[in-house]
Protein backbone atom coordinates (compact mmCIF):
# COMPACT_ATOMS: atom_id res chain seq x y z
CA UNK A 1 0.00 0.00 0.00
CA UNK A 2 0.95 3.63 -0.88
CA UNK A 3 -0.56 6.49 1.13
CA UNK A 4 -0.63 9.57 -1.06
CA UNK A 5 -0.63 13.36 0.15
CA UNK A 6 -4.37 13.65 -0.14
CA UNK A 7 -4.62 10.53 1.78
CA UNK A 8 -5.84 8.07 -0.78
CA UNK A 9 -4.05 4.88 -0.72
CA UNK A 10 -3.03 2.55 -3.97
CA UNK A 11 -2.81 -1.11 -2.96
CA UNK A 12 -1.36 -3.55 -5.00
CA UNK A 13 -2.58 -7.33 -4.20
CA UNK A 14 -0.78 -10.30 -6.23
CA UNK A 15 -3.52 -13.34 -5.85
CA UNK A 16 -1.77 -16.91 -6.62
CA UNK A 17 -4.17 -19.58 -7.39
CA UNK A 18 -3.80 -23.31 -7.86
CA UNK A 19 -7.59 -25.06 -8.44
CA UNK A 20 -7.85 -28.63 -7.32
CA UNK A 21 -10.02 -28.68 -10.97
CA UNK A 22 -10.40 -26.81 -13.70
CA UNK A 23 -12.02 -23.22 -13.10
CA UNK A 24 -13.09 -20.27 -14.84
CA UNK A 25 -11.67 -18.03 -12.27
CA UNK A 26 -12.30 -16.30 -8.84
CA UNK A 27 -14.17 -14.50 -6.91
CA UNK A 28 -13.03 -11.20 -5.43
CA UNK A 29 -14.93 -9.84 -2.51
CA UNK A 30 -13.51 -6.37 -1.42
CA UNK A 31 -15.16 -4.80 1.71
CA UNK A 32 -16.51 -1.31 1.53
CA UNK A 33 -16.40 -0.28 5.40
CA UNK A 34 -13.73 -0.67 7.62
CA UNK A 35 -13.96 -1.80 11.44
CA UNK A 36 -14.82 1.53 12.43
CA UNK A 37 -17.70 2.27 10.34
CA UNK A 38 -16.24 4.12 8.10
CA UNK A 39 -16.83 3.71 4.06
CA UNK A 40 -14.40 3.35 1.79
CA UNK A 41 -14.55 4.49 -1.88
CA UNK A 42 -12.83 2.27 -4.72
CA UNK A 43 -12.05 4.20 -8.03
CA UNK A 44 -10.43 1.58 -9.80
CA UNK A 45 -9.32 -1.93 -10.21
CA UNK A 46 -7.33 -3.47 -12.71
CA UNK A 47 -5.92 -6.92 -13.02
CA UNK A 48 -2.73 -7.69 -15.48
CA UNK A 49 -2.96 -11.42 -17.02
CA UNK A 50 -7.04 -11.79 -16.75
CA UNK A 51 -10.14 -9.64 -17.11
CA UNK A 52 -12.41 -8.47 -14.97
CA UNK A 53 -15.46 -10.81 -15.71
CA UNK A 54 -18.32 -9.23 -13.96
CA UNK A 55 -18.62 -5.83 -10.96
CA UNK A 56 -21.47 -5.99 -8.74
CA UNK A 57 -21.42 -3.79 -5.74
CA UNK A 58 -23.88 -3.53 -2.83
CA UNK A 59 -23.46 -0.93 -0.26
CA UNK A 60 -20.79 -2.81 2.16
CA UNK A 61 -18.87 -5.08 -0.37
CA UNK A 62 -17.10 -4.70 -4.07
CA UNK A 63 -17.27 -8.09 -5.80
CA UNK A 64 -14.95 -8.94 -8.77
CA UNK A 65 -15.49 -11.90 -11.09
CA UNK A 66 -11.80 -12.79 -12.50
CA UNK A 67 -11.57 -14.80 -15.40
CA UNK A 68 -12.70 -15.73 -18.99
CA UNK A 69 -16.25 -17.60 -19.15
CA UNK A 70 -14.59 -19.45 -22.29
CA UNK A 71 -11.30 -20.32 -20.73
CA UNK A 72 -10.67 -23.11 -18.15
CA UNK A 73 -7.45 -22.44 -15.66
CA UNK A 74 -6.09 -25.24 -13.64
Amino acid sequence: MKLQEDASMDVVEQIDVNFSEPRHGIYREIPLQDPYKEYISVNSVSVDNDPIASESRSRDLLTLKIGDKDILLS
